[in-house]
């Protein structure tokens, strides 16, 4: 019998890691955000669970490129804590960190000028307050979410028409921060939020 346990822990040992799917791991990370909706008054217990299934959806859809849905992301993490007569009905831990980073992410995700700037407007009347170190952990989750939508998207949902697409976007979080008189990282001449060329006068 012993005999017979030690071969099944060294074939359980031995046996290959299955890789998780981008969906897979993006579905782990945002139930890992979850508050418990038990802890919550039995009345917004339902509006927690259903709050909660609509994170998981708006995550998924957010990491396959959806712009749309990084703002709907970004309202859930919140940048503000909760007031004290506010009860957290949403079911999501409020966490500044997050949403500052996918307000960057957007930022980066999007072609249409105005709505950049807005991007950059609310950013700054929003996370402008962020420490140094803040400001450091939030460009770092931004890389990271920008890297694994470049290399690992999930398959919710095709990017919509105004997406630009993980090609062109940035490939660091730095743009938002960037120097307007110091060189940013050049992207595909194809990408619709690329420099052009000035054209030269005949």
């Amino acid at each position: 019998m012993k005999a017979a346990l030690f071969l099944a822990f060294i074939l359980l040992q031995a046996a290959p890691a299955v890789a998780e799917s981008p969906n897979q791991a993006a579905l782990r990370e945002a139930r890992a955000f979850f508050i418990p909706c038990a802890k919550l008054p039995k009345d917004e217990q339902p509006k927690c669970k259903e709050n909660q299934a609509d994170f998981v959806d708006g995550y998924l859809h957010a990491k396959a490129g959806r712009d749309d849905y990084m703002s709907q992301i970004t309202t859930f993490f919140g940048t503000h804590p909760p007031g004290p007569t506010d009860p957290p009905y949403w079911g999501i831990k409020h966490d500044k960190r997050q949403a500052c980073a996918w307000m960057i992410v957007r930022h980066e995700s999007v072609a249409d000028p105005g709505l950049r700037h807005s991007i950059e407007f609310y950013f700054r009347a929003e996370c402008g307050d962020a420490s140094p170190n803040e400001l450091q952990a939030i460009t770092e989750r931004a890389d990271q979410l920008l890297y694994e939508l470049r290399t690992a998207p999930t398959v919710a949902l095709q990017p919509r028409a105004s997406t630009i697409g993980p090609k062109c976007m940035y490939h660091t979080a730095t743009s938002l921060f960037a120097n307007p008189d110091e060189p940013s990282e050049p992207l595909p001449p194809d990408c619709p939020n690329a420099p052009k060329s000035p054209s030269k006068n005949r």
